[in-house]
């Protein structure tokens, strides 16, 4: 398996096939926040470059193989890639993926990676911070949570929807979105967990864990994860714990 890693940044391609190359062309919203020792972004980074990037192609080989999907020869991936969120659902909308993995077969994955940060906020705090925050009183903001959810569950919103966390909702919409947008009739919102000795990140690893549970089982699924079909999409839900120090 052949990973091409590149990044368009200002209308010039960018070859990546370093961490610091990744850095340079597709560094996270706040850099210097984000771009630090055992957080998301730079780990993720590190982690698809280590050992020649095999462990990280192996990773996802075990994730197909454990799908019943064959393997393509080739990736295409772009980090930080955006996928805009439909204008119905609000203004100023996109999914940012960690990084967007497209096939040369009928297949996409769109990665989410974690260290100790939680998968965002519980969407009842989403809400409340955005009309504490926002002119609009937050209007926004429920429109697009409101949007994923009813694009999500069309048959009706679970009764614990406030307390899933956004993230893992609007990493699942935004990789079918993408896939929608690729022509490609597969897909894998796929969650990348790392776990270190850090007393800090089992904690938040524990809490990780719960939530994802909590979210694979509101979409009827085991709390593995599975597939769902939304809009001509097969979306697996897959989440990978990754031993990394």
């Amino acid at each position: 398996m052949e990973l091409k890693i590149k990044k368009n940044k200002k209308g010039k391609i960018n070859v990546i096939s370093s961490p610091n190359a990744w850095r340079k062309y597709a560094p996270p919203q706040n850099p210097k926040k984000q771009w630090v020792d055992g957080r998301s972004a730079k780990t993720l980074a590190e982690y698809v470059f280590k050992n020649e990037e095999k462990d990280f192609c192996h990773t996802i080989e075990g994730v197909l193989a454990s799908l019943n999907l064959n393997t393509p020869q080739s990736f295409k991936c772009e980090p930080e890639a955006k996928t805009p969120f439909p204008q119905s659902w609000g203004t100023r909308g996109a999914r940012s993926h960690d990084l967007k993995m497209i096939g040369d077969t009928d297949l996409i994955i769109c990665i989410e990676a974690k260290v100790d940060e939680p998968f965002g906020e519980k969407l009842s705090t989403k809400r409340r911070d955005a009309e504490k925050k926002n002119a609009d009183g937050g209007k926004n903001m429920n429109l697009r949570i409101d949007s994923i959810l009813d694009f999500l569950y069309p048959k009706g919103k679970p009764l614990n929807a406030e307390g899933l966390m956004y993230q893992l909702l609007s990493a699942t919409a935004g990789t079918i979105l993408e896939a929608k947008e690729k022509g490609k009739s597969n897909a894998i919102a796929l969650f990348v967990v790392f776990k270190t000795n850090n007393k800090t990140s089992k904690n938040g690893f524990a809490i990780n864990n719960s939530k994802y549970k909590e979210f694979c089982r509101s979409l009827g699924l085991s709390s593995d994860g599975g597939a769902i079909d939304i809009d001509g999409i097969k979306c697996w839900i897959k989440k990978v714990d990754i031993d990394f120090d």
